[in-house]
């Protein structure tokens, strides 16, 4: 699995040759080419045909489109690896993002539900994508041992690893096997210590820690540009003696305190996820709960605003640092980005409307700012933006 990252976030938000071409699939369904996958895959490009007929000639609009006629072709989802010989999907990407304009065409799995939708803009609509992307949606899992090292992202709902080539595999695969030859046994007494022991003599327990800063040093380096652009927690899952060595060196600032100890190599990710979920999941509530707090006890001053237009100014302008958006919820319409004026339309007329509150979350994030995807029932004003501001 290919991670979408905020680097692959921030590709498709750099400026692209208009009309932007955005599709959604939710891809759970058992078996590819059922009656209600080929609907939905020619429902999508019907929409995006609509659209894009309405300013476009005919030959520009099937210039655009016939790369996208492969979504309905058996070969094109068993590479992405979605499918086994037989039809069945092996993986848990339940998502599918599709992006198409005159200069870029991009496939991403995507391990959550995505909702199902068609948008032409003259940016790529990217809202549900930075929904997944929010710390409070997803983490990331680092399963460690001297014989098996791998990187793992989670949901709420599974947990799929990451392929990333710079990360080692191993301890041999790190540091050689003449490293692994002479490095000693150790495990720790009991389960409830953190204190390894040593087996050598004189100051061979200093050397084999110092082995182990540098094997994890490697691990380290190879997360380290993966995800130093990244906010979701990361949850360390191995024996106990490693995490305080681990937590020492770590640069990755999201490194969540608690980990699982113990010993993790032949367990399924099912099961990595089921120790794993309520760790983040209590972090995720407190968190959302801090942001829903922080809005609620600011009501009523200027540092808060939940009006459409003076949150939209907020944003082009850098004031908000935090914006509140109602999950599954569209304002069609227009923005202007450098006065932050909106025209509201009640649908997508044509490739000039986007969807406002995807505009809003990219011009928060754009200038530092963090954005929440919120429940409509925990919203804390009646509109579906609402934000938290620096000044």
């Amino acid at each position: 699995m290919k991670l979408f990252t905020v680097q692959e976030l921030q590709s498709l938000r750099a400026p692209h040759v208009a009309p932007c071409i955005s599709l959604y699939l939710p891809t759970s369904h058992p078996h590819l080419g059922s009656g209600q996958d080929a609907i939905r895959v020619k429902n999508l490009l019907g929409t995006a045909e609509r659209l894009l007929c309405a300013r476009y000639t005919s030959q520009d609009t099937r210039m655009l489109l016939e790369p996208l006629e492969i979504l309905a072709n058996g070969d094109f989802w068993r590479s992405l690896g979605a499918l086994s010989s037989n039809g069945c999907w092996r993986t848990q990407m339940d998502g599918l993002a599709v992006f198409r304009s005159p200069d870029f065409t991009g496939y991403y799995q995507i391990p959550a539900r995505l909702p199902e939708a068609a948008v032409v803009a003259d940016t790529f609509h990217v809202k549900p994508l930075i929904q997944f992307l929010q710390s409070n949606r997803r983490f990331f899992v680092l399963a460690l041992s001297q014989k098996n090292v791998a990187l793992y992202e989670g949901t709420p709902y599974s947990l799929g690893r990451v392929e990333l080539p710079e990360l080692p595999a191993s301890f041999t695969e790190a540091l050689g096997s003449d490293r692994k030859e002479s490095f000693l046994n150790l495990h720790s007494p009991s389960a409830n210590s953190a204190a390894p022991i040593f087996h050598g003599h004189g100051g061979l327990a200093q050397n084999k820690k110092e082995t182990l800063v540098r094997f994890f040093r490697v691990i380290d380096n190879a997360l380290w540009r993966l995800l130093r652009e990244e906010r979701a927690p990361l949850v360390l899952v191995g024996v106990g003696y490693y995490h305080p060595i681990y937590h020492a060196l770590s640069r990755y600032p999201h490194l969540a305190e608690q980990g699982v100890e113990g010993n993790f190599e032949h367990t399924t990710p099912q099961e990595i996820h089921t120790r794993v979920w309520p760790i983040v999941s209590a972090r995720f509530q407190a968190r959302g709960d801090q942001v829903l707090n922080e809005y609620t006890q600011l009501a009523g001053r200027e540092q808060v605003r939940d009006d459409l237009q003076m949150v939209a100014q907020a944003a082009v302008h850098g004031r908000a640092r935090q914006l509140l958006v109602e999950e599954h919820a569209h304002l069609w319409g227009m923005l202007d980005r450098k006065s932050g004026k909106v025209v509201q339309h009640v649908t997508q007329q044509d490739t000039r409307d986007g969807d406002v509150l995807n505009d809003l979350t990219e011009c928060v994030l754009a200038r530092g700012g963090e954005v929440w995807m919120v429940q409509a029932a925990r919203m804390p004003s009646s509109s579906p933006v609402a934000a938290i501001l620096r000044w």
